[in-house]
């Protein structure tokens, strides 16, 4: 479980975030959503440390987060995965070099241990044979999954994930969230998703949390959302195309 506790960050003279607090469980996909501006990312930033709060703590499994020293950080830092918008790979080297790349940062394992972890990672988002070829040789769709892959070489017990459908055609995008809901439930991680796509938070939105003007505006599962009549967040939701279908249910 990881939780925030009254978190508040600011940039100069304009508050981002206001006293936020929210649980994020095991097991589970935790979305965090809102308008682009309302304070998603600098959430997620603060959480995992690329940003020092101002005030409030950031709990892992029970881990003051916030007060550790630099050793402390990098131990937990070495049970988080990440994929960024965009997958983040580094073009100038292989598929596997990129996947590679944590492993060597904070394992001590041999080199046959590590490819072995590689191949393995590969295989479980459906990827084989690609470990000599190079970012710019993938699909977009590929890049998301090799994106996966080196977010889960560590096998973390948490599972960050920034608009992982961003550029992607709905189909592709549908098959990034099966994956992540299905590596989410068989590692038991804890996964946060950032997102700005109404598909996803309709399909595996467990438990939602909603930002408006850097407070957290509403909190829920894809079940209630439906129901509510907060209006920010019905006027969030039904700007989509694809949520208008749901209106009046």
């Amino acid at each position: 479980m990881l939780e925030v506790k009254n978190i508040s960050k600011s940039f100069y003279d304009k508050n981002v975030l206001d006293n936020v607090s929210a649980i994020f469980k095991r097991g589970q996909i935790n979305l965090v959503i809102g308008a682009s501006g309302s304070g998603k990312s600098v959430l997620v930033k603060c959480i995992v440390g690329l940003l020092e709060v101002d005030a409030g703590t950031v709990e892992f499994d029970g881990r003051n987060f916030t007060t550790m020293n630099f050793m402390e950080r990098k131990l937990v830092r070495s049970e988080i995965g990440m994929l960024f918008q965009g997958s983040a790979l580094f073009n100038s080297l292989s598929v596997e070099e990129n996947i590679l790349f944590p492993l060597e940062m904070y394992t001590k394992q041999s080199r046959e241990e590590m490819l072995d972890r590689v191949n393995f990672c590969l295989q479980r988002v459906n990827l084989e044979n690609v470990n000599h070829l190079f970012p710019a040789e993938l699909s977009g769709g590929m890049q998301k999954r090799v994106g996966i892959a080196r977010a889960i070489a560590l096998n973390p017990k948490y599972l960050f994930c920034d608009e992982p459908n961003s550029g992607l055609d709905p189909r592709t995008g549908i098959l990034i969230d099966n994956l992540i809901m299905e590596i989410t439930k068989e590692y038991q991680m804890t996964t946060i998703v950032v997102t700005h796509d109404m598909n996803s938070v309709m399909e595996t939105g467990e438990n939602i949390v909603f930002l408006h003007k850097g407070k957290k505006w509403w909190e829920g599962n894809n079940h209630e959302i439906l129901k509510t009549d907060n209006k920010e967040l019905c006027d969030f939701v039904y700007a989509s195309k694809i949520m208008q279908k749901f209106k009046g249910f």
